[in-house]
């Protein structure tokens, strides 16, 4: 399964627009328990990828949203509250594309020498900064754990690679939410 993606009310436009609309796509955000990081790399992988399989029309942004520091109790009000703060950047931003999408990436607290990602968030919002089809990956999802997001050392390289991997599989979760949600959506 590609995740869980909370229902939203304007999934359906989003299913029967996409591939006609523009979305704006930001760069991806990276979580430590420490830090905030973003990556231009990861955008720029989504573009590319959202472009050449038609999925929609990705633009790159020019600049990152900061969600500021994480909230709640657990990677489901990390990614609700993080939804909420960069819906109000979206909305605050008045973005000419119909959708916007932002990619958050989460590492836990590093043991010994091993880095690894404990989630993916894929944020897809209208332009009002509203949820339209967003969704979140973690290990209780079979492909995240198969795609065994983990590196035996600390370098900045081997996290790069991470995050590389985490946003191929945000965006095949992403591909296969959509394929599914157009079985389910009448013309």
């Amino acid at each position: 399964h590609p995740g869980y993606r909370p229902e939203s009310e304007l999934a359906t436009d989003f299913i029967r627009t996409v591939t006609t609309a523009a979305v704006r796509v930001y760069p991806t955000i990276i979580r430590t328990p420490t830090n905030t990081f973003f990556s231009t790399e990861s955008q720029e992988q989504i573009v590319e990828f959202l472009n050449r399989k038609k999925i929609t029309k990705a633009i790159p942004a020019d600049r990152s949203i900061d969600p500021g520091e994480l909230k709640g109790r657990g990677q489901f009000d990390w990614f609700t509250n993080d939804e909420t703060v960069i819906g109000n950047e979206v909305k605050k931003e008045r973005i000419r594309e119909q959708y916007a999408l932002v990619m958050e990436v989460l590492f836990p607290p590093q043991r010994g020498n091993r880095q690894s990602v404990f989630g993916i968030h894929c944020i897809v919002l209208d332009a009002e900064g509203r949820r339209a089809f967003s969704f979140l990956l973690n290990s209780h999802h079979q492909m995240f754990v198969d795609a065994n997001m983990v590196a035996d050392d600390l370098s900045n390289e081997s996290r790069a690679e991470l995050v590389h991997k985490a946003t191929a599989l945000g965006l095949d979760a992403l591909s296969q939410h959509i394929q599914m949600a157009r079985l389910k959506t009448p013309d």
